[in-house]
């Protein structure tokens, strides 16, 4: 049933006043999560502008999702047919989610898993938690 990869997961958040440099957190990443909250377009604005920054800035074979979450809320203003149609105007798979309610997040998890190089099949993924005072406020 297991479905790890190599590597290691790093969480970041954008930070509208301060953003790093993307190649510094990417430089070696085999996927990359978008997610934006479905209850706010500017968030799937921000998306569109890290998808860019991924395609100009990560490595050439790295697996790219967008992912819409919050959709346990009610007032969704990112209706899924835009999303969609974003994501496969940059050939990425698109999934919806809520990480509250745990919708979605596994079939999300192994289809990523899945689309990963071979080499990296029969490794372990290591995760790692980050404290707030570990991070410097960077990572979530």
């Amino acid at each position: 049933m297991g479905y790890s990869r190599s590597g290691e997961v790093q969480i970041t958040r954008a930070n509208v006043l301060q953003v790093s440099p993307l190649s510094v957190f990417v430089r070696k990443a085999i996927a990359a999560l978008v997610v934006y909250d479905v209850t706010s377009a500017d968030s799937f604005e921000k998306s569109k502008m890290w998808l860019k920054e991924l395609n100009e800035k990560a490595p050439a074979n790295i697996q790219i999702t967008l992912v819409g979450n919050k959709i346990d809320l009610d007032h969704r203003m990112v209706s899924r047919e835009l999303a969609d149609s974003v994501a496969k105007q940059h050939s990425l798979p698109y999934f919806e989610v809520s990480a509250k309610e745990n919708i979605g997040i596994d079939d999300m998890f192994k289809s990523i898993a899945k689309s990963l190089p071979q080499t990296t099949q029969d490794k372990k993924v290591e995760l790692k938690t980050i404290t707030k005072q570990e991070s410097s406020g960077y990572c979530c």
